[in-house]
């Protein structure tokens, strides 16, 4: 054996350790900031009492937490949300010209990267249409669009994904939405308005990207944790009449 693959093995030690920290920072930091938007929502130090009785899931809810969404997403998913969003966008398997609506777009992550990707192929046409029941996220939506200079191609509108009369019917090419079904009280009535407004085509693409629980390891641990502290947080809201 020579001393390269010898010095294997403690590389790959290292590198767990390396990794290891990295997980308890962003679990520490995901917790902190969990408690943060905890104490918002139910009331807490901070809140407002339009903000601790916003119904789970709903506009006003995420207003309360609009500016710790961005740091939570990537503490919790170890900065790898983004290219999660990424490979959502590719999977939309976008055209020249195709009209894109992003539901619950929030502070309009996937609406930018669609942008983007027009861009950075040259093409021309493109438009992507975010909506968001949020004022609060569509705002830091707006910052980042405003930012990059992609105020040509990325509108952003408050709505609901459950009634869309805003979006005409047969009137789009491409829809997404990341890490917002989970939130969405009919999603029957969600599913049909989709349905409705994307276009009768084969190139037509809708795109859903949500979490699922992990099936073993310390990830299904965290999860579990962070599940019950939600659980709680919704018991001690109904408790104060939320």
């Amino acid at each position: 054996m020579n001393k390269s693959t010898a010095a294997l093995p403690k590389a790959w030690r290292f590198l767990n350790y390396i990794y290891l920290l990295m997980g308890l920072l962003a679990l520490a930091g995901g917790i902190w900031v969990a408690f943060e938007v905890q104490l918002k929502m139910t009331g807490g130090e901070g809140s407002s009492e339009r903000e601790a009785r916003a119904p789970l899931g709903s506009g006003l809810m995420f207003d309360a937490v609009a500016k710790h969404y961005d740091r939570m997403n990537k503490l919790m998913s170890l900065g790898l949300d983004q290219s999660w969003r990424w490979f959502l966008i590719e999977g939309l398997e976008l055209q020249e010209g195709d009209k894109v609506l992003d539901l619950a777009t929030g502070t309009a992550d996937v609406a930018v990267l669609a942008a983007e990707a027009f861009l950075a192929r040259n093409w021309t046409g493109g438009q992507v249409w975010g909506i968001d029941p949020s004022a609060g996220m569509l705002r830091i939506g707006e910052e980042k669009i405003a930012a990059k200079g992609l105020g040509s191609v990325v509108r952003l509108t408050l709505g609901d994904a459950q009634a869309m009369g805003e979006v005409a019917s047969d009137s789009v090419d491409k829809i997404s939405m990341s890490f917002g079904i989970r939130n969405v009280e009919d999603r029957l009535s969600a599913l049909k308005e989709m349905a409705r407004v994307l276009k009768k085509s084969p190139a037509s693409r809708v795109g859903i990207l949500e979490f699922q629980l992990p099936q073993a390891g310390p990830l299904r641990w965290v999860a579990e944790f962070m599940v019950r502290r939600g659980a709680r947080a919704d018991a001690e809201k109904g408790r104060r009449g939320g």
